[in-house]
């Protein structure tokens, strides 16, 4: 059995750096909802690297049958852990959305726009890291099985983890450019 290539999921943390220039009658409400934001994405970094060690355990993984066994138990709890990023990550998105309802500058809607859509890609990018954990849960079992179809089978789920791991560094590559735009504007408009 392979895993075409290693899956890193590359997290890139929201975190705002010290609190928002204090422009408009409500930023000390849009500087909790960074905070509470912040809070969710350290519980997503955290996810982040508990997957990254279960994916490791997943790479050493042998042909062995208790191997596939162990693999489709690790490749669940990947999934699982996915999961529970993207709640957390969904947490943090609806203290951006509250800040769009909020009495504060143009400047900080705007940034907490843009932190709006590096979540969006960040949730897709989770999504897709769902297809490659799910398709590998289901790559193990048929590594011992001695199904006719078998290795027609195993080549269409490598051709699905390749092409979503592809994916899946396109979409982290967007969140990259995503992030350091974010950045840029925050220093110049709200970093002081």
């Amino acid at each position: 059995m392979r895993l075409a290539r290693k899956l890193a999921l590359v997290v890139i943390a929201l975190a705002l750096a010290g609190s928002l220039v204090a422009c408009g009658g409500q930023t000390d409400e849009a500087n909790a909802a960074i905070d509470r934001a912040n809070a969710q994405i350290e519980k997503y970094n955290q996810r982040d690297g508990e997957i990254s060690d279960l994916m490791q355990e997943l790479l050493a993984l042998g042909d062995s049958p208790e191997d596939a066994k162990k693999g489709v138990d690790v490749s669940a709890q990947v999934i699982e852990k996915i999961g529970e990023q993207k709640e957390a990550m969904k947490a943090a998105q609806a203290e951006y959305v509250k800040i769009g309802t909020l009495e504060v500058s143009d400047e900080i809607k705007t940034y907490a726009q843009m932190q709006l859509g590096i979540a969006e890609k960040q949730l897709e990018s989770d999504t897709v890291a769902e297809s490659i954990a799910a398709d590998s849960k289901e790559l193990f079992p048929l590594v011992q099985s001695n199904r006719k179809d078998r290795v027609r089978s195993i080549a269409k789920l490598n051709e699905s983890i390749d092409k979503n791991l592809d994916r899946l560094n396109a979409l982290q590559q967007e969140t990259q450019t995503l992030q350091q735009e974010a950045d840029k504007y925050f220093q110049e408009n709200l970093g002081g």
